[in-house]
């Protein structure tokens, strides 16, 4: 069902974003929990990507902040709920066995966590986002879907 507002719609897509990260920390709480013993392969690719997703959907925020004036109030407050998220995931760290936080994609990530840090700014994970907000010039290529489909052989 599509919102009637903009506003609206932001606001629960980034409610959405907090719960499902919160519910993905669970599930790998579990499943890390109950593969002791194993090489963590799975859990240590969807930690990572949980890590990235964190990280580039806390910069956006706070390029968001910065850019929407009028609405600065709803989006410091899913700001600060983002920091609140990345305690837990660093919690989840903290409690996760030894082999699962030697594993270097582990640490990679733990790395991108630290931006979040309560006593620096969040200004380092915009750097990643940027290319993302800035237009191009220029007339884009046409679609690679497209391009395979004119140059398939019939």
């Amino acid at each position: 069902m599509p919102y009637p507002s903009i506003s609206k719609a932001k606001q629960t897509s980034f409610e959405a974003m907090h719960c499902l990260t919160i519910a993905l920390l669970n599930i790998l709480s579990v499943t890390v929990d109950k593969r002791r013993d194993s090489d963590y392969k799975e859990e240590i690719r969807l930690f990572s990507a949980l890590c990235r997703w964190q990280m580039e959907t806390g910069g956006r925020l706070f390029l968001m902040v910065s850019l929407e004036e009028e609405q600065k109030q709803m989006y410091e407050r899913h700001f600060h709920e983002m920091k609140t998220v990345t305690e837990r995931t660093k919690k989840f760290i903290f409690e996760s066995p030894r082999e699962f936080r030697a594993h270097p994609i582990t640490k990679r990530a733990v790395r991108q966590l630290q931006e979040w840090d309560a006593e620096s700014t969040a200004e380092p994970a915009v750097r990643w986002v940027r290319p993302v907000i800035i237009t191009m010039n220029g007339t884009p290529e046409r679609p690679w879907f497209n391009q395979q489909l004119q140059n398939r052989e019939r």
